[in-house]
């Protein structure tokens, strides 16, 4: 986003370009350097760290992130602002009954950039040879290995594409007008991982529920009570956890000794 804001701010005075394709040209360029971060976090760090586990690899991304929000007021400058515009600032008026429902353009926007990335994605782990690679890996890599499907290669492209959804997903929400600052996207990282949690790590359509629920639950949240929305929330997904361990829609796997 940072990146994207930078390009957008020195290139956005062109007489040459509308601010829209300056801003979506932007957007896709810091997308694509988003990508090149995933490549680079596995390919450079992941892959050479020895006897990477699980916790070992959140300690890694996490201390990444430490080094690069500790960073970035260096590179950009301290006390620079830095600001994406939205695609659209006109607002979409619904009556419902005797209320409205003011719907931003740019958030209809970037509901469409979703679903359209989103469906893509799904489709492409459905059915492309990659997205065969991709589950089997995920299933038990040695065994997918063995079997001859280049994992590294398949890890290494799944960091990229995590890391290009993340910076697209960065853009969306720092074109909405507000300043950029590196904490910005904490509340939505914190979601992120309770996504999962609750739809299940082991499916992949489950995260998306997951992350709806969640939303849903801190609109409802936020209507009753907005200072406790997100006690609210979190003691609702705990309780849910208490009672499913593995999500929502994770199967507990039996297996024969």
């Amino acid at each position: 986003a940072y990146v994207a804001a930078k390009i957008f701010m020195t290139y956005s005075v062109s007489q040459n370009m509308s601010l829209i394709m300056v801003l979506s040209l932007s957007v896709l360029a810091g997308v694509v350097f988003s990508f090149l971060i995933g490549l680079f976090v596995d390919a450079v760090m992941i892959r050479n760290a020895k006897r990477v586990t699980a916790v070992g690899k959140q300690m890694i991304t996490m201390g990444l992130a430490m080094i690069i929000s500790t960073a970035l007021p260096i590179i950009f400058g301290k006390g620079v602002e830095m600001k994406l515009q939205a695609f659209s600032y006109e607002v979409i008026i619904i009556p419902v009954g005797t209320d409205v429902l003011v719907l931003p353009t740019h958030n209809l926007i970037s509901i469409i950039i979703t679903v359209v990335v989103l469906s893509i994605l799904f489709l492409a782990l459905k059915l492309t040879k990659w997205g065969l690679g991709v589950r089997a890996t995920a299933s038990n890599e040695v065994v997918a290995s063995m079997m001859g499907v280049n994992t590294r290669m398949i890890t290494a492209f799944s960091w990229a594409i995590a890391g290009g959804l993340i910076g697209l997903a960065a853009c969306l929400l720092g074109s909405q007008g507000s300043q950029l600052s590196v904490v910005y996207m904490v509340h939505v990282q914190v979601n992120s991982f309770l996504a999962p949690v609750l739809g299940g790590f082991f499916s992949f359509g489950g995260s998306i529920v997951g992350a709806f629920i969640i939303s849903i639950f801190t609109s409802i949240a936020s209507f009753f009570n907005s200072v406790w929305a997100n006690v609210i929330v979190y003691s609702l997904i705990l309780l849910l956890v208490l009672f499913k361990p593995l999500g929502l829609f994770s199967k507990k796997i039996e297996k024969k000794v």
